[in-house]
């Protein structure tokens, strides 16, 4: 699959994901827009078969309702041709595939690898895109490397996806998205004197993105938002872990640190700091009527327990305590903030 489709095909479908629609309803929207484009497009069958590859790599997932392009595929397709991010976004997309050779680290870590051993131990969609950016160079014969220019930021994420709780997005790749949203020179900053939540990777993270601060206007951060949100759908499989919503429309990507306290443009975009509820819950946790302990059981305010029948009527099930997978050590340290700033107690 030529790379410049790969990616135009995963952009539509990161458009549509947030409507819930499923597989077959994927293919046609794809297929009605690329012909749209281009009388010379494939046909819908062929578009079915693409979209199916894509899935078989693990660059999206389907679920319950509708599907969803994974965060570092949605870098991928957003970046820009033949630049680092295209290439460090795809090494992220190789490494987080649940279904990736465990060997692959290793081998990766070598000065040269062997072109064949990696062909083997990732998807051929993964390989051939590869092929054609520059993730890797031909170092010698049938041996590859990584660019002198990227191979700092490479062996990074390797080590991101090396750990016992791999992220959800590359931190290195995310840091190098927000270099394309908000170029260095942008002034109306503000909280530069604010305190970050202390991230294990923050010395990485200030050594990529130095600006401390956030920008005045959150109308600025549209794009920010608009990944954020997408990432928050794709973590909480398109519901809210309270209630159980599941309607697009009704659910919302909600700061845990509010984005007016954020104190770098990290925080506002992380996963770590949000949670996707719907709009009555929403409302809930950002006034601080609710908030979630270290081990992610739900508290409610003194405030609200007074009132009758309070689970009831504000649909706060009793003993509710988050899915593990969703308390990460980066989520804790936002809910602590939440604790401490906003939670009314």
């Amino acid at each position: 699959m030529e790379k410049s489709y790969l990616k135009h095909v995963l952009v539509l479908l990161d458009h549509d994901e947030i409507r819930g629609i499923d597989f077959d309803q994927a293919v046609s929207d794809v297929f009605q827009e690329l012909h749209r484009e281009s009388s010379r497009a494939p046909a819908r069958e062929q578009v079915r078969l693409d979209i199916q590859e894509i899935i078989d790599a693990s660059l999206m997932k389907r679920l319950t309702r509708g599907y969803d392009v994974t965060p570092n595929a949605t870098i991928f397709a957003r970046s820009a041709m033949h630049s680092q991010l295209e290439d460090l976004s795809l090494l992220a997309c190789m490494l987080s595939d649940p279904n990736a050779d465990p060997q692959l680290f290793s081998l990766l870590e070598q000065p040269r690898f062997a072109a064949a051993q990696i062909q083997q131990m990732v998807h051929p969609l993964l390989f051939s895109a590869a092929r054609q950016c520059h993730t890797f160079i031909w170092a010698e014969e049938e041996m590859l490397a990584f660019p002198d220019a990227i191979r700092e930021d490479c062996l990074r994420i390797l080590s991101e996806y090396r750990c016992a709780n791999p992220p959800l997005v590359s931190p290195t790749a995310l840091c190098h998205y927000l270099k394309t949203i908000y170029p260095s020179s942008r002034d109306n900053w503000k909280n530069q004197d604010s305190e970050m939540i202390p991230y294990r990777y923050q010395k990485e993270i200030l050594r990529m993105l130095p600006r401390r601060g956030i920008p005045c206007s959150r109308d600025e951060s549209k794009q920010l938002q608009s990944f954020y949100k997408d990432t928050l759908f794709h973590e909480y499989d398109h519901r809210c872990p309270i209630c159980g919503i599941d309607l697009p429309h009704m659910l919302i990507g909600s700061h845990i640190k509010p984005f007016r306290d954020c104190a770098h443009l990290y925080e506002p975009i992380d996963n770590n700091n949000g949670m996707l509820l719907c709009r009555n819950h929403d409302y809930l946790f950002d006034q601080g009527y609710i908030s979630f302990n270290a081990k992610g059981r739900l508290l409610v305010c003194q405030e609200l327990r007074s009132h009758a029948h309070f689970r009831e009527v504000f649909c706060l099930p009793q003993d509710l305590q988050l899915e593990e997978r969703l308390m990460s050590e980066e989520r804790k340290l936002f809910f602590a903030y939440h604790r401490e700033h906003i939670f009314r107690r």
